[in-house]
């Protein structure tokens, strides 16, 4: 039988750990990076990285983690430690638009997802017309008086970047998102953790200047593999999808390999044409350092 037959499927179109996990699909396990990111000298966290390198997936396990759903984490490195699973109320934000769109629409857009997370913890919205960033200040309030709270913000530059060809209205967007965000720093002593994923680095965006206690690990050698795979992993855990890829497509691993150092992504478009390829590669980082030598598998995958 096809050894990568045997593995645990790849995850395809979804960044849900919950799902991956529940579905016993293939997990590479960074939740001893994950707890190094939790350790309480990181209260504000930013991460960019580029677009399908994991932060989605990063994002979903820390909700996961905060909600205590220790069950999703059965045999990780961080079901074994000795962490407090302590729910916590969490706020989590995807910002990605569904269409380009000014400052008013963006307002609208915030005034949405704020309200969807008010239902989502069973609370009403007060009364009056309150602004995006006041609600946000208004639900930690809340929350934070019955247990701690975390805020996970993904994609956080995505408005942004999806109006760059309209020049004339991002000054307004960068205006509507610094409000939003500079809600988090007047909430400080009420949030156990927030973390910032995006593309670019904020640095260039000037959007977090309310936020100046925000730690940028994006270059930080200690978390270059918090998310994506280093070649380290992609040799260790998956091989035998690189080499059943290499099959398909009637040539050798090392082609495969070479494929997608130089290309960066996952575009293998320069390999011999499959027939019927159905498992995907994976994407490894472009931060290599020493890897983790630990890997997930939900509880209803076999192990290895």
């Amino acid at each position: 039988m096809d050894r990568a037959a045997r593995q645990p499927p790849l995850p395809i179109s979804t960044g849900s750990f919950q799902s991956i996990r529940a579905k016993g699909l293939f997990y590479l396990d960074k939740t001893r990076q994950i707890a190094s990111l939790l350790e309480p000298e990181n209260h504000y966290v930013f991460l960019a990285r580029p677009r399908r390198f994991g932060k989605s997936l990063l994002v979903s396990t820390l909700e996961a983690l905060f909600k205590g759903e220790r069950r999703l984490f059965a045999g990780t490195w961080i079901d074994g430690s000795d962490r407090s699973w302590e729910p916590h109320a969490v706020i989590s934000l995807e910002m990605t638009e569904r269409r380009a769109g000014g400052a008013s629409a963006l307002e609208q857009s915030l005034h949405n997802r704020m309200a969807k997370a008010y239902r989502m913890h069973g609370e009403e919205l007060p009364p009056g017309d309150w602004s995006a960033p006041e609600l946000l200040e208004d639900l930690i309030e809340r929350l934070a008086a019955r247990r701690p709270v975390a805020v996970l913000i993904d994609e956080y530059d995505a408005p942004i970047l999806q109006n760059l060809e309209r020049s004339d209205a991002l000054p307004g967007i960068r205006d509507v998102l610094r409000r939003f965000y500079g809600a988090l720093k007047a909430q400080d002593a009420r949030l156990s953790f927030a973390f910032l994923t995006g593309i670019t680095r904020f640095a260039r965006t000037n959007i977090f200047s309310g936020l100046n206690n925000l730690r940028d690990i994006s270059l930080s050698a200690r978390f270059s593999d918090l998310v994506g795979f280093t070649e380290t992993e992609l040799d260790r855990y998956l091989t035998p999808y690189v080499q059943a890829m290499a099959r398909t497509r009637h040539c050798s691993v090392t082609d495969v390999r070479q494929a997608m150092r130089t290309s960066g992504t996952t575009d293998t478009s320069s390999l011999p044409a499959a027939r019927a390829y159905t498992t995907p590669t994976p994407r490894f980082t472009a931060w290599p350092k020493k890897p983790s030598i630990t890997t997930g598998r939900s509880p209803a995958s076999p192990s290895t």
